[in-house]
Order: C-alpha cells, then structure tokens, then sequence
C-alpha cells in the first residue's frame, strides 16, 4: 500500500510535473489512437475513394512507435511491412516489456523528448 500510495502521490505533485506529464500521456495516446485509427479506415477505403489521397506524402519521414510487448502491440506490428509500404514512412520500433516501457516514456516526456511519436 504504501509503494502505491507514493505512486499516486507522485503522479499527482505538480513540483515534479506529474499533472503535466499524466496530460501529456493521454494526449500522446489520443493521438496515437486516431492515427491508428484513420490508417485502418484508409486501408478499408475503396481504390477509387482513395485515389484523390497522396498515401504518400510524407514518404521518406520516419515515425518512432513506442511499443509494448503485449498482443495489442504485437499486433499492430504485423502491419508494418504494409503501412510502409502504403505511405513510404518508415516505422521505427522502439519495443519494451511493461515496467520498462513505462520508465522509458517517463525518461522521454520529462526531457520534453521528441524521440517518441507515438505510443
């Protein structure tokens, strides 16, 4: 009770930026979700619906993905090959199991990072 306890409370102190960063992760996940999103209804997109679309605008950017080792990420990655290939960016896959992808996100929104894009 008390490690949880600290927890939240260090989630919670505004001196440490934890508000802020607890904000910044559910922005961060918003995005990442209707970026997911509108890349599944792209795909369901008919040919004709699609050709008014440059898929590949943004071809030759990369896109940092901060994975976790779960079957949600794991499964979405079985896409990859697919998503570069339909929009020319290359997906970076930065994978981490639970604890230390947490670590790593608190390292990266602290430093104000713009080494993750989505996660």
């Amino acid at each position: 009770m008390g490690a949880q306890a600290n927890q939240a409370t260090w989630a919670l102190a505004p001196n440490q930026g934890g508000v802020q960063m607890r904000a910044m992760v559910s922005i961060a996940a918003s995005i990442a979700r209707v970026a997911l999103s509108v890349f599944a209804a792209g795909l369901a997109v008919s040919a004709a619906n699609a050709a008014d679309f440059d898929w590949k605008k943004f071809q030759g950017k990369s896109v940092t993905f901060l994975a976790n080792n779960n079957p949600i990420s794991q499964a979405l990655l079985t896409h990859k090959a697919d998503f570069e290939k339909f929009t020319g960016i290359t997906l970076k896959v930065d994978g981490y199991q639970e604890q230390q992808m947490r670590q790593r996100l608190v390292t990266v929104m602290n430093a104000h990072s713009d080494e993750v894009d989505v996660l």
